[in-house]
């Protein structure tokens, strides 16, 4: 059986923070409470409270959990989800994270990892192909490692935004479509592209290796 003051914490949607059940901000990121109430109340609201209905934080919610809170997010942003294929949850979280802190930065450790193959996947083609051909570029000047690594790092953090963006500007082009050619513009854009990034990616793996192998050459 949960203890009184277990009852009495909640965490915050936005951070995942564990937070008080009468507070009114998050203590770590500032999100304003919807749940919180009155000191007073406090009590009362605990004493009727089991542990089922307690919130979890996001970054453990179920699916099925979080479809039901789809509903909490903007309707421009709820409007991008057709346009996405796989990780609807996740990026739709970081739209609306991103927007309540008004920044433009987001860390996405797929962007950052292996950026070539998450821009493709995502449609981002110029992305990818700009990344691949600097990455390779880079890699023929003596001491430019650094500048390789902060090319992957600046994909980490502004990766979900080029999405976002990406996935405004599919909006923009439907606004003053009929319902049947705005319908034929999302079955064309909507989606991943798995088997462009995966060729993508494999002709950046071949360039590096056949880079290295000239490399090796003038040992």
């Amino acid at each position: 059986m949960p203890s009184t003051q277990t009852l009495q914490r909640k965490f915050c949607p936005s951070c995942g923070h564990p937070v008080n059940l009468d507070a009114r901000f998050c203590e770590s990121c500032g999100n304003e409470l919807k749940f919180a109430v009155p000191p007073g109340d406090a009590a009362e609201a605990t004493q009727n409270t089991s542990a089922a209905m307690l919130e979890v934080p996001e970054n453990f919610q179920s699916s099925a959990t979080k479809a039901k809170t789809a509903e909490d997010y903007p309707e421009d942003l709820r409007e991008m989800e057709v346009y996405m294929e796989s990780g609807a949850d996740y990026y739709l979280h970081r739209f609306m994270s991103m927007r309540k802190r008004h920044s433009v930065i987001s860390w996405n450790w797929a962007a950052f990892l292996i950026p070539v193959a998450w821009f493709a996947y995502r449609k981002l083609f110029g992305f990818s192909i700009l990344i691949a051909f600097s990455s390779i570029a880079f890699s023929f000047i003596p001491y430019a490692l650094p500048f390789s690594l902060m090319i992957y790092i600046i994909a980490g953090m502004l990766g979900n935004y080029a999405y976002m963006n990406s996935l405004r500007r599919h909006q923009e082009n439907t606004a003053g479509m009929d319902d049947e050619h705005k319908l034929s513009y999302i079955k064309t854009h909507k989606g991943t592209a798995d088997i462009a990034a995966f060729m993508i990616y494999a002709g950046f793996l071949f360039l590096i290796f056949v880079e290295a192998a000239i490399v090796y050459s003038f040992w």
